[in-house]
Order: C-alpha cells, then structure tokens, then sequence
C-alpha cells in the first residue's frame, strides 16, 4: 500500500501522543502533516501507524480575541456537582406501650360507648373520647392501661375524682380535656404529676374554686389552660398568674359571685410567656389598658365586654397585639374599627357590633398587607356594596369567615378573585345560591368549607364540590344537603371524595 500524505494548514490538533500510538518527530514544516506508513501486520493487530502533528502558525483577529476574553470573563462557572445524600432508613416503629389485647378491648368498648378514637403506625391508640353515662369505673381503668394515650376528651357530670384517677400512669399524656365535670383539686394535683401535659381544658367543672387554681403552677410544662364557666374570679386569676409555662388562658364567663374584671387582666399579662387571652362580661378599658404592659402578648379577645368602648383604641395600638376579636361589645363602634386599621394585625374578627361601612372600608389597607384570618359576622350596619368593596381591596387572608352577612354569588366572585391563596372559607347564613360553588371551585388552594344555612344551595349545585380538588371538610348542616331525603346524596358524596369529611 502506498504511503499517503495529507497537508492541512489551518487544523489544530493538541495531545496527539494520547490519541495515537507510534508518533515520531518529523521535519518541521509549516501547518500540519499526517503521514501514515502502514504495518504488514494482520488487521486484527495493533495499528503501529507513525503519525505526525505539528501546530500550525496563527494569525489571532484582535477583535475576536477581545469577544473571547468577554466571553469567558462573563460565562457563569460551571455548578458543582453535589452529591445526594444517601436515603436514611426510615426510623423503626416503636412497638405498643399498652397490650394488645387491652388495646382490641377498648376499641370495642369505645365503639359501645359511641366514641372515637385514633391509632398510631403501631396499632397503639393514642386519642379518645368519651361523652356517654355509661361509662364506668372498669373502662376507666382499662383506658389508663392505654399507656400510648397523648389526648383523652371526657365530657360529663359523672367523670368525677375517682374516675380520672384510673389516668395515673398514662405518662405520655399532653392533652387533657374534662368538661362538664365534678372533679375536685385532688384531680387536678394528679394531672400535674404527668410530664408531657401540655394542655388542660376543664370548663364547667363546677367543684373547681379559686383555691384549687393554686396547683396550676405546679404544672412542669402547661401551656394552654381553659377555665370558661368555672366558679373563680379575680382570685383565681391571680393564682393562675403565678405559671411560668402558660401561654393561654381562656378564662371567659368565669363567676364566683364577684366575677373575673380588670385586676385579672392586670395579672395575667404579667406572666412571662402569654400569648392569648379570652374574656368575657367585666373587662372594660381600663382593664385593656394593662395588655400593653405584656411584652409577649399576641391574641386577645373580648366578648360581652359592654364597658368596652372606642377609647380603648390607643390601648390596643400601643400594645404587641398581632390578633384581635371583639365579640358583641356594644359600645365599640365606627370609630373603634376606624382606630384599629393601622394595626398590623394578621388575625381580625369582628361579630355583632354597632358598626357599619364607615368602620368596615378603613381595613382595606390591613387586609391588603398582612391580615391571615378573618371573620365579619352579624355586622347589620354593612351592606353589600361595602362588603364587597372591603373584601375586593383584600390579597392576603388565607382563610375568611362571613356568618350572617349581606353576601350573594358577587361577593363569592369578589373572594375568589381578590384572595385565590384562601384555604378556609365560611359562607354561613348567606345568600348565596348555585352560581356561587361555580366560583368556589376556582380556589385551588381551598381545604375547609363552612355551608351551613344556605337555603339558596340545591343538591346539585353542593354536588359539584366533589370537583374542588383539595377540599378536606365541608359543613353542610341545614342546607338541602342535609335533610333526610338526600342521605343518598352524602353517601355519593363521601364515595366520590372519600378523603373529604361531610360534616351534618
């Protein structure tokens, strides 16, 4: 085979050495030579070919040379490449505290009873409650076996001293709820034995008194405490305020002949850690006053305050309130509302005040920045032009109640137009018809939705809420929904959506 030549002048090759084999100096020549001299081996043998490469002589443009250096002057370096962390094992599940068998047994007890409980991964229940007389003595002793308990709810007169002392040993606990109850201070010293409680709710125990809330400052870890409707006053108050833990306190309709007023205010923004208040019936706005001596206070409400009136205003804006509700406080009007709007509030409800568009249209502003969750219910003064003037100027709630409002299928457009992040929605005792749940639908986002008493809505027109792609809750209590005759209706209802609960 004949030796070939090739010349090529402008070809830059660089590492040739690595790529072929066999190469040997050559003469030097101007631009590039390949010369390739060819084995007498067999095909299949290593090539020994000579090849020889030369780089050529260049002549640089200057201005390309210029492009270049801008070019790597300006290209983004290039992304490390980051090594995934290797998948962790999932975490092995704990087995059950509590006996199976004791386990199989309550669950079958608690369906006697007509309550509800909650399993965990282990088969452990962890929640349950109870609201029936029948309950005894020997099905408290088995639930305090259920050593895995977090949450028990009890409600009724007969769950007294000796029934609750059966929950000793259930050292897992971190929430407690007994209402309607007739236990004494000897339950509550026992509750504040368990470690994890970290929330208590005993409205309308009624044995409970002032003396007994000295306990509460035994609590290691208590942190929300409801009292409502208990015989204490002032003095309970202040005894409660000796908590180091407690972040809320909801000590509404509480009244031992004396009443709860403006002295518990006074003591209980002086505990370290409050974030929420509730009251109800005596604060007035000298009691309001003593909320902007809590440097940690975020949340208050007040309900039936009628001594509550629009000079409290400077009391609320000097305050580090971030939440407010006032609840049928007759004397705070227009100008109360008015006063407020500059707050930078994230959670606002207003129910059954004397106020009207004049009060409602100055928190177009607070709605249009930081406002989360709010509610306007049984406002009479507030029309439909001014509602939905109000809720067109709102971009940030994410959840949004109206009860008893002048609200049609144009104020459900306005919403779903104005707030698309919205994730619970009331529209309760509206006016609102059909047409409406054709806007609903539209909040991708929706997961809660409050329908009860729309007489406007038909069957069909609910039934299209099996589209709403997230929709987790609907209550649809006295609405066409609920009545007898469309218990077929729910049942397709819940087949077509069965990760949605249908509440009557």
């Amino acid at each position: 085979m004949k030796s070939l030549t090739k010349t090529t002048g402008a070809l830059l090759v660089v590492g040739c050495a690595s790529l072929f084999g066999g190469c040997v100096p050559s003469e030097p020549t101007q631009g590039t030579c390949l010369k390739y001299e060819p084995d007498a081996i067999e095909p299949q043998k290593n090539d020994t070919s000579d090849l020889t490469m030369k780089t050529p002589a260049e002549t640089v443009d200057p201005q390309q040379k210029a492009l270049a250096e801008i070019y790597d002057a300006t290209k983004p370096a290039p992304r490390p490449v980051v090594a995934r962390p290797a998948a962790q094992p999932a975490a092995p599940v704990e087995p059950a505290l509590a006996a199976k068998e004791d386990i199989e047994a309550a669950k079958a007890r608690i369906d006697d009873l007509k309550g509800s409980y909650k399993t965990a991964k282990n088969g452990a229940i962890i929640e349950i409650n109870v609201d029936s007389s029948d309950t005894t003595v020997d099905d408290m002793k088995l639930f305090g076996r259920l050593l895995d308990l977090e949450s028990v709810v009890f409600l009724g007169a007969h769950f007294n001293d000796e029934y609750l002392a059966q929950l000793s040993e259930l050292k897992k606990l971190k929430e407690i709820t007994v209402q309607n109850s007739a236990i004494t201070v000897e339950t509550l010293k026992m509750f504040a034995t368990l470690p994890e409680l970290t929330s208590l709710d005993l409205r309308r125990d009624l044995e409970l008194d002032n003396a007994a809330m000295d306990v509460i400052q035994t609590f290691p870890k208590l942190e929300k405490l409801a009292v409502l409707y208990n015989k204490l006053s002032n003095s309970g108050m202040r005894r409660i305020s000796k908590s180091q833990t407690l972040k809320v306190v909801d000590a509404r309709g509480c009244n031992d002949g004396s009443g709860v007023s403006d002295s518990a205010v006074k003591y209980l923004t002086q505990m370290p850690n409050l974030e929420e208040l509730y009251f109800r019936f005596e604060i007035s706005d000298a009691g309001v006053e003593h909320i902007k001596n809590s440097k940690t206070l975020k949340f208050i409400e007040l309900q039936d305050c009628d001594m509550l009136t629009d000079q409290s205003v400077p009391h609320f804006t000097a305050s580090t309130l971030t939440g407010l509700r006032i609840f049928r406080c007759k004397s705070f009007s227009d100008a109360g509302v008015q006063g407020i709007a500059d707050m930078k509030l994230e959670r606002l409800e207003l129910r059954d005040l004397n106020v009207g568009n004049d009060g409602v249209l100055a928190l177009k502003g607070m709605g249009a920045e930081t406002l989360k969750t709010v509610e306007l219910s049984e406002l009479a003064s507030v029309d439909e032009a001014g509602l939905n003037e109000l809720l067109a100027a709102w971009k940030s709630p994410t959840s949004l109640a109206l009860f008893s409002m002048p609200a049609t299928d144009e104020t459900a457009k306005t919403i779903v137009a104005a707030m698309p992040e919205l994730k619970t929605l009331t529209l309760r005792a509206t006016q609102i018809t059909d047409a409406a749940i054709d806007e609903i639908l539209k909040l991708e986002k929706l997961e809660t939705l409050d329908l009860r008493e729309n007489n406007g809505l038909t069957v069909d027109g609910m039934m299209k809420l099996t589209q709403a792609k997230n929709l987790r809750r609907v209550y649809v209590k006295e609405t066409a929904l609920s009545k007898p005759e469309a218990a077929a209706k729910i049942d397709e209802f819940k087949k077509a959506k069965p990760k949605c609960a249908v509440v009557l």
